[in-house]
């Protein structure tokens, strides 16, 4: 077994029609220049001002970060361009300098760099929703980019309109985003990447180390709003995504908690990728809990591995392995609150692999998703329409043979809530991917889905799908095989089963799997999350 049976759309359907019994429209916020004039509670809680007395006599920023007396103060008015005046007071910053931003709405014409010289920078502003540095002026680059060094922070300021990336970190070990936001005003739509009217990402730490990012926003990227890549020890909590392809993303990266974070009108909430041939060849012990997705129903704008994301997806893995999904709340995600997918899904090509992604698979990447654990998570009304756009989801024609399918009593099949792709463990386990050093035996109870709560309110059955079987010597009653066809390709077969049901066996686990480890980043000698010494050590949601 050397090839990967296209999932035709045909096939797809046809095999809806026998599946094998196993046991909202998008919202889109206001546009404006005000965060605190979004509706969204969640949005407005980050402008609040802590200390009204302090903010108004200038002392202290209005999440209540107190400037220091020693600090390097921009005097200006509010329109005005402070290029010059920013550049100035970056270049003359020595390590662990405090520059504070002025209060108000400010062009800045060029894109703002910094390096390891000024380590242990804090750049501040008076607010989120308080200071505002509008780049729609500047050329094609980012915003704010800080290359090497260690230890800074970025807080009280909102970046408007960068040309390409909001605020890029680089190679940094250390960095802090709080109460900081990237926005583009323009509602995304099929030109937005072409006309440069969205930036890429808005968040954006790639190749570090001790990432903390929290009470921040992002709204508008044509690519991903928080976006954490290529690195390790990661903190992401109490951000709000909005409106972006990808609302939070973590790629190839390892030691992350995700939690306490709100993602909505996405086309995808909260997603966690193993891409190949990138420095760092794959990410592990990514946590994601305590979140709440919903209504993440964008029509997916996007290009690269997030075009192919089905709009109305509350969360996706895609060829991750060791991923931990609880106490999330997913709600009104039209295709499906979460979504487990292979590689084998954007390739098919088994015999290019070598050829293609032979470098990164011998530095430990795999295209199969793998040590998944989905527990104690709420689910309400989703999968309610799925996305059915081949150009844009990559799930679409198996959405299309669940839509056709009901199963062997005759009861019509509601759509699965989760989706496993199956295939990676089905040709694991038939021995067709040992040269990858992937062998039979893999996935013994290590993908489990259990204690699942239903709260549809719609008439709808809260289903689990895999579109393979998952069992390759598995013989139907006339003893042929059911997932392989006669030339030994496999063949999906759109399985289902209700969760919560005695009779439903799909990613049914005899025991429960070992829980993954909390993580923690550290950054000017303050440790922050879940993990041991972490601030939130004994807060309630790490404690779930």
């Amino acid at each position: 077994m050397k090839t990967i049976k296209t999932i035709k759309l045909a096939t797809a359907v046809a095999a809806g029609l026998t599946l094998a019994a196993c046991g909202s429209d998008s919202k889109n916020s206001p546009v404006t220049m005000s965060m605190a004039a979004n509706s969204n509670a969640s949005v407005v809680a980050l402008t609040k001002i802590t200390d009204s007395t302090c903010f108004e006599a200038n002392e202290c920023s209005a999440s209540g970060y107190t400037f220091p007396n020693d600090a390097i103060v921009i005097d200006a008015t509010s329109g005005e361009d402070i290029t010059n005046k920013l550049s100035a007071a970056v270049n003359d910053a020595s390590q662990n300098s405090v520059i504070v931003l002025p209060k108000g709405t400010f062009k800045v014409n060029k894109s703002l760099a910094i390096s390891s010289s000024q380590s242990g920078l804090t750049l501040v502003g008076y607010g989120i929703d308080q200071t505002k540095l509008d780049f729609s002026d500047s050329s094609a680059d980012d915003g704010i980019k800080i290359t090497g060094g260690t230890n800074f922070v970025l807080r009280d300021f909102s970046v408007y309109e960068a040309a390409k990336n909001g605020i890029k970190v680089d190679q940094v070990n250390g960095i802090h985003f709080n109460y900081v936001s990237a926005i583009w005003e323009t509602p995304l739509n099929a030109e937005s990447e072409e006309s440069g009217a969205n930036g890429i990402y808005g968040l954006y730490p790639v190749g570090s180390q001790n990432v903390l990012v929290e009470n921040s926003y992002s709204k508008g990227s044509v690519d991903a709003g928080i976006y954490v890549g290529q690195s390790d020890n990661i903190v992401v909590r109490n951000n709000v995504a909005e409106h972006n392809i990808a609302g939070i993303e973590i790629e190839n990266s390892s030691n992350a908690d995700v939690y306490e974070n709100v993602t909505f009108d996405n086309t995808g909430g909260i997603l966690i990728f193993d891409l190949p041939g990138l420095d760092k060849a794959f990410g592990s012990n990514v946590r994601i809990f305590n979140n709440h997705s919903y209504d993440n129903n964008l029509p997916n704008y996007g290009s690269g591995f997030v075009g192919y994301i089905p709009k109305g997806t509350g969360a996706l893995v895609l060829a991750s392995d060791g991923v931990e999904f609880y106490s999330n709340q997913f709600d009104d995600n039209d295709t499906q609150a979460i979504a487990l997918t292979s590689f084998f899904l954007i390739d098919e090509d088994i015999e290019s692999y070598g050829a293609n992604y032979g470098a990164t698979i011998m530095n430990g990447w795999t295209p199969i998703t793998n040590n998944i654990y989905i527990h104690e998570n709420n689910y309400k009304n989703n999968a309610s329409d799925p996305d059915l756009d081949p150009e844009t989801s990559l799930l679409a024609e198996v959405s299309l043979g669940y839509l056709a399918g009901q199963n062997s009593a005759g009861k019509a099949v509601t759509h699965p809530a989760i989706i496993y792709d199956g295939i990676g463990q089905l040709l694991t386990e038939a021995g067709a991917l040992t040269d990858m050093g992937l062998n039979p035996g893999t996935f013994t109870d290590t993908m489990c889905v259990e204690h699942s709560v239903d709260q549809n309110d719609n008439g709808s059955t809260l289903n689990i799908g895999s579109v393979y079987g998952l069992n390759p010597t598995e013989l139907d009653a006339e003893n042929n095989p059911v997932n392989f066809d006669e030339n030994d390709k496999p063949v999906p077969t759109l399985r289902v089963g209700e969760l919560g049901s005695d009779s439903n066996t799909l990613l049914k686990c005899s025991t429960s799997p070992t829980r993954l480890n909390p993580s923690i980043a550290t950054i000017n000698g303050v440790t922050y999350g879940c993990g041991a010494g972490g601030d939130d050590e004994n807060s309630d949601s790490c404690n779930l």
